[in-house]
Order: C-alpha cells, then structure tokens, then sequence
C-alpha cells in the first residue's frame, strides 16, 4: 500500500493537496519500485491538457506576466547537506523489512529503539482479552505514541528479561468499551531490542545489484547519500516553485471553471483511494481527511489546489520558455527513469495528463541541473 501512494502521489500531481509529496520519486533510495495501481473513479484526469500535456483552454501569457529567476538558482547550504540520521533511517527500515536483525539483551532500552514485547492488561484487577499478547511478541518503537499514550515511553530505561508494570488511562473512545476511560495496569516483558545487523556487500548483491545496480555495501551507501540530496534539492525547487506562482500570478484572475478542475481531481483522486482500499468515498474522507461531506473536502483543500493551479501555470510558462516538452517516444522511458510505471498506467490516465506530469518533472529537472550548490 505504501508503494500504491507513492505512485498515486506522483500520477495525481495536479491534485493541490499533493504538491508537498509530489517531487518524491521514490521513498527512499533503496525503495522497490511501484507497480500497482487501481483506478476506480471515472473522472477524466486529462481532459484539460492537449497531447502535449499543456493547458488547452488556458494560456499562461494570460495569467503569468513575469517569471522568477529559475536558470542558476542558488541552493542554500542546509538543503545541499545529508543528513546521517537520515541515511540511518533509510538503512534501518530496509534492513528490518528484510528481517536482519539481531537480537541485543544486554543493554537498557532507549529512545527510539525497537522493542519485543508481550503484556497483559488489567482492569481493576482482572485481565482483559484485548490486552494480551498471549507471549506471541510484539515489536514496538520505544518512546512513540503508537499504542496508548505514555505507554510506550515507560519501556525506556529497562532492560531485556525484565517484567515491570506500566500504568496508563485508556482514552474515552477507545474501541473496547470494557476498558475505555479507565485506568489500566500493563504487566509487561521486554523480550529483547531489535538491531539490524551490519549492512554487507552479500545484502547488497541479493537484494540491491538487481534492482539499482549496486555491488558493494559502500557503493550503495554513496548512492544513497547522492540521492537523499538530490531529493532534498528538488523538493526544494518544488517548494521555489510553488511559492514564486503565489507570489506572481493573481489567483483572482483565475477562471472559476479552472479552478474546478482541480477540485474535481482532488474529489476523483479521494474516491480513487476509497475504490482501492474498498471502501465508500464517505468512509475514506473521514478516515484520512477528518471531514464529512464532499463540500467539507473541498474546503480543507481550496487553498492547496489554488496554489496547485497556480504553480501549473508556472511550471508551463517555464517550459514554453525554455521549449522543453516530451514526445510520445520519450514518455516510457522518463516514467521508467522516475519510478511512474509503465503503459498501463498511460492507458488508465491517458497521455495527456501523464505528459503533464511528466512536464513538472522535466521543468524540475532543467532547474535542477543549472542549480548552484554551496
């Protein structure tokens, strides 16, 4: 499912409510890439754009009468620099989902580790069934609020084989009635803390040599590095973008049936996510938006997809300046390069709207590489 996001992500660009995820390429550099997709709404995504992926209706020289400085951008020092930290949690998450991991007792647990453990819950006394792991094991990150709040910070400082009692007060609404709003006493075990184990050439050549053409462990690491950065500058040239439409084109001047557009997508691209997981519009809003109504919806998200619509416009004035534009030979292998799919996703979107996405991209692109690094 994480993968299904990421590629609606980049396919559903002209959504508003996705321009702050919509330059992510992938996950990470060591994400697989993502080949399923469904969907299930009839909206037309594409039927603004021409076969080139530019706005039919709407010419830019209408709304956007100056243009930013773009060619030589300067990007600042703390966008060009890596984070460790980062790469430690790229490499952890791959590690664990490839199950290296070793087991350490030997030490107390600290903040952020990941930590086997079974409990069992009592209510004034008496266990209750939803509060037992039945010595199955459960692995959780010590100090986050995953399960009820407080819960999981009492593991910090205890040590593997140790059995100790945490106290919390299950919320009001929790879904076991039997123990919502009352104070519950946890007897927990901590089984052990879960390191991942050394990241080696022989993981690289089964999992990575394949699939990103990697051979040793230092190489991928690099590789890493080099693209944690590249993504760091391009959703910053994204952010660039977005604020420079804002600053430059009068969203007052917008036609309204402009503007419907992407409120329609953003209503298409719920209802999409809703057919996905197989539930109803109404559950899924509710669920992932926190509103109600499809009115409510479209409230929460007018300000992004008017700035969505804004930055459109820039982007297609960028590349009518500069001529960039892609033929119908260069789509597959630009949506293979970025991890977007292949024809069948051209086939469900339609070769307009994916040439419009693919646009952005290549407008990032052309700044990207005139971009000055400190």
């Amino acid at each position: 499912m994480k993968r299904l996001l990421a590629f609606l992500c980049i396919m559903a660009l002209t959504v508003g409510m996705l321009a702050g995820c919509a330059d992510k390429k992938t996950e990470g550099p060591v994400d697989e890439p993502n080949t399923d997709v469904i969907k299930t709404s009839d909206f037309d995504y594409g039927h603004i754009f021409d076969n080139d992926g530019f706005t039919r209706d709407y010419k830019t020289s209408d709304y956007v009468t100056e243009l930013p400085k773009y060619a030589g951008l300067e990007i600042p020092e703390e966008v060009a620099t890596v984070n460790e930290a980062d790469i430690e949690a790229q490499l952890n998450e791959f590690m664990f989902y490839y199950d290296y991991v070793k087991q350490v007792k030997d030490r107390a647990v600290v903040e952020g580790d990941r930590v086997n453990i079974d409990f069992i819950g009592y209510v004034d006394g008496d266990p209750f069934e939803a509060g037992n792991t039945k010595e199955q094991g459960v692995t959780v990150v010590a100090g986050s609020n995953a399960y009820v709040e407080g819960f999981l910070t009492q593991l910090i400082g205890h040590y593997p084989g140790e059995t100790f009692d945490i106290y919390v007060t299950m919320p009001a609404d929790f879904e076991y009635s039997e123990v919502a709003g009352k104070d519950v006493v946890f007897k927990t075990t901590i089984n052990y803390i879960e390191e991942r184990s050394e990241f080696t050439d022989e993981i690289v050549k089964e999992h990575l040599e394949e699939y990103r053409g990697w051979k040793t462990a230092e190489e991928a690491l690099t590789a890493m590095r080099d693209e944690t950065q590249k993504v760091q500058i391009r959703n910053y040239i994204a952010d660039y973008l977005t604020d420079k439409a804002k600053e430059l084109i009068d969203v007052e001047k917008l036609p309204e049936d402009y503007i419907k557009y992407f409120e329609d997508a953003t209503v298409a691209f719920f209802t999409d996510q809703a057919g996905v997981l197989g539930i109803s519009f109404e559950s899924y809003i509710s669920l992932y938006a926190q509103v109600d109504t499809k009115e409510a919806l479209l409230e929460k998200f007018r300000e992004n997809n008017i700035k969505e619509a804004q930055r459109t416009l820039l982007v297609q004035a960028i590349a009518e300046q500069e001529g960039i534009k892609l033929t119908d030979d260069e789509v597959l292998p630009y949506m293979t390069e970025i991890n977007a799919g292949g024809e069948e996703k051209i086939e469900m979107f339609g070769m307009p709207y994916v040439k419009h996405i693919l646009l952005y991209h290549k407008v990032v692109d052309f700044i990207y590489d005139k971009a000055i690094l400190p």
